[in-house]
């Protein structure tokens, strides 16, 4: 899977797939139909209705989902307001991948605490810029971050479209990624579409997160797949 991919070789084009389209009752029959499509990650997106509008589920459901997929990654991705808090209820669910939101910390030390104690529980520790985030924000701290998610969209709201100038991001994300740190992976959230998708792995992204765009597609498999061969589909 991708966290032990070599990263010296040619990059592979992985598609995080979400559940935010559906409502809480349904993600486990979703989930399974996602990975029964070829998705390579489960993205998780937990709201809670403060942090951002909308609320989806908690760690309860994500502990659920482990338990019943053992073997689909799970990408967990928190738009909440009490990220400390909540963390080590994560950190139990023993996901593959927590991804907090930078912008969330209004103090380094409480960032920095909340990274190390991801990384104390051999799960990979993310952080999410905003489109309005500068990308050189989060330098200071890539020691204690293995994957970097790059925001194409406001976060909270499924089917917006694009920012284009997040696409530079990716590019920067990559150049930090190639020359700081291989072993970190570029993950692009947002606006996905099968247009655009080629050209965000071709800016340096490991991992599209899709949402709405493949839960709207005639066919998951066929959303998956077209995702990664940069094509749209074509029925």
């Amino acid at each position: 899977m991708l966290g032990r991919v070599d990263m010296n070789k040619e990059r592979k084009k992985y598609v995080s797939a979400s559940t935010e389209p559906v409502n809480i009752t349904e993600v486990p029959a979703y989930a399974k139909e996602l990975l029964e499509a070829g998705a390579d990650l489960l993205h998780c997106d937990i709201m809670d209705g403060i942090a951002v509008e909308k609320t989806t589920y908690d760690y309860n459901m994500v502990k659920r989902l482990k338990k019943t997929f053992k073997k689909f990654p799970l990408d967990v991705h928190l738009m909440i307001d009490d990220t400390m808090g909540d963390i080590r209820r994560y950190i139990r669910s023993r996901p593959w991948g927590i991804t907090i939101q930078y912008d969330y910390f209004d103090y380094e030390k409480h960032l920095v605490k909340t990274l190390k104690k991801i990384k104390r529980g051999r799960v990979k520790a993310g952080v999410a810029v905003s489109p309005n985030v500068p990308l050189s924000y989060i330098v200071p701290y890539l020691k204690y971050i293995d994957i970097i998610l790059i925001m194409g969209v406001v976060p909270g709201h499924g089917g917006q479209k694009i920012i284009k100038d997040t696409l530079l991001k990716v590019r920067e994300a990559a150049r930090i990624r190639d020359t700081l740190k291989k072993s970190l992976i570029v993950s692009f959230d947002g606006g996905v579409t099968f247009e655009n998708a080629q050209e965000i792995y071709d800016a340096g992204a490991d991992i599209v997160v899709s949402g709405s765009l493949i839960h709207n597609c005639f066919s998951r498999k066929h959303a998956i797949q077209s995702l990664k061969l940069g094509e749209p589909i074509i029925k």
